[in-house]
């Protein structure tokens, strides 16, 4: 282990993580040699695997990450608390659109919480949206960002912003993104705060799994076969789970239902329905990790 005084703080770096213990005098010095050359130690966040997961019925989820550059369905482990291990499986979707240099993640268990703990459980459903008998698509996901874990769950990981543009979405001879459904505008500042993830969207859906092809109808059977990572451990692999998750995304031509991944085989795909149904679908988190967090190597 070696010490470093970086801005006033003592940080004791292992060879894999970066603590902070206490203040001391002196900026960017290694206690050893006072060289205020020496780089300060980067503490990364998630690690590419070196294994892939399968299930029962010999599917395998995902590949492993051939050099420097991510592409969809790389698996990664991530340390998602500051004192835990590199033991969540997470797979690369795409880049964040609002900023390049972020990694989306995916990942591999859908979650709940009850009484302020959280566990993974594919077996859990909860509503995207839920207000009485009212079934509205237009508020964002109220109910379902309930299931998601919090910083203080997952306090290793954050959202690059705590608020996000509800972007509606519908497929008619090509992919047709709206800011309303016809029950009314969507959020501008949906808020995550307090929580480490949010849900996945259309865009980022089709963007990892069609890239090519903008004209493919992503509610046709078998749409995600080309990227099953996003649908381990839904129905997919086990007839116990739920079919799929909630996407962030709206329709935008119908003013009850919300997109979502199904992992019913053989009709694995995008698909919708009532935003209030609280049966069949469950959270998955998505979350968002600068790539120089990102251990390649």
């Amino acid at each position: 282990a070696a010490d470093f005084c970086i801005n006033g703080y003592n940080v004791t770096y292992d060879g894999k993580d970066a603590k902070v213990n206490g203040k001391c005098n002196g900026s960017n010095n290694n206690n050893n040699n006072n060289n205020n050359n020496n780089p300060e130690p980067v503490s990364y966040k998630c690690k590419k695997a070196t294994t892939l997961n399968t299930d029962s019925k010999s599917h395998t989820f995902g590949t492993l990450v051939s050099g420097n550059t991510l592409k969809s369905g790389d698996a990664l482990d991530c340390k998602v608390t500051t004192d835990g291990d590199y033991d969540h499986r997470f797979y690369y979707v795409t880049d964040l659109e609002e900023n390049t240099d972020y990694a989306v993640l995916i990942y591999n268990n859908n979650t709940k919480v009850v009484s302020g703990t959280l566990s993974n459980d594919n077996t859990a459903a909860a509503a995207y949206y839920k207000n009485g008998s009212a079934i509205e698509n237009w508020h964002g996901p109220l109910t379902a960002i309930t299931q998601l874990p919090s910083t203080t769950h997952w306090n290793n990981i954050s959202l690059s912003s705590t608020t996000r543009a509800i972007i509606a979405a519908n497929y008619s001879s090509g992919h047709v993104y709206a800011d309303a459904t016809p029950g009314g505008s969507t959020p501008t500042d949906f808020s995550y705060a307090g929580k480490a993830a949010r849900l996945l969207t259309y865009k980022e859906v089709v963007t990892a799994c069609d890239p090519n092809n903008p004209l493919s109808d992503p509610n046709s059977a078998g749409y995600i076969d080309n990227c099953t990572y996003l649908i381990e451990n839904t129905m997919y692999s086990n007839a116990s789970n739920k079919i799929g998750y909630w996407l962030e995304t709206p329709c935008s031509n119908n003013s009850n239902c919300v997109r979502i991944v199904t992992g019913y085989s053989p009709y694995c795909k995008i698909d919708s329905n009532n935003a209030s149904h609280d049966s069949g679908y469950g959270v998955r988190p998505a979350i968002e990790v600068l790539k120089s967090e990102i251990d390649l190597s």
